[in-house]
């Protein structure tokens, strides 16, 4: 599966909504654009039921961006990042993703962008459950005006377990 995520911005500065897609390919056939396909919903379906409506589709021009769960809070979590999302499959079978706030370069950081967010969901298309933030970013110089993190990953390390790492 791969992630990507389509934001409108104008110098880091969100002009519309954020939205994230999935799609998937065998390892195989990764250079085979005939192998690829993309999660879509049927054009016309309302928002509500594209979960149920949703299939894999050969087309990305039909690919729809992946739901997310509302749960009624204000922040960040409740939206999709404006980041690159990582989904890892742990060994109950539950999707795990993180991803921080935002990986655009904002004009003025904030905390609720510099936040590694996660989300949970019981398939790799969603619909994404807010987790909530799990740890908090840092810019490569502290209350430096022109430093920023982005891409958040949770790795799996060998004797140590999970670690939450960004750039």
């Amino acid at each position: 599966y791969l992630y990507g995520f389509r934001s409108e911005s104008l110098w880091g500065m969100i002009l519309g909504d954020q939205q994230q897609y999935v799609a998937r390919v065998p390892k195989t056939d990764l250079a085979s654009t005939a192998s690829w396909e993309f999660w879509g919903c049927p054009v016309g379906t309302p928002p509500g039921d594209c979960e149920r409506a949703s299939t894999w589709r050969t087309e990305a021009a039909l690919a729809r961006p992946m739901a997310f769960q509302d749960s009624g809070s204000p922040d960040q979590a409740n939206k999709p990042p404006i980041a690159a999302f990582h989904v890892t499959r742990l060994d109950n079978g539950t999707y795990f993703a993180v991803a921080k706030g935002s990986d655009l370069r904002p004009q003025a950081p904030t905390a609720e962008l510099e936040e590694v967010y996660a989300w949970t969901s019981a398939d790799p298309t969603g619909p994404w459950v807010p987790y909530g933030p799990i740890a908090t970013a840092t810019v490569p110089t502290a209350g430096s005006s022109t430093g920023w993190s982005y891409v958040a990953q949770l790795i799996d390390t060998p004797g140590a377990g999970w670690l939450v790492t960004w750039n």
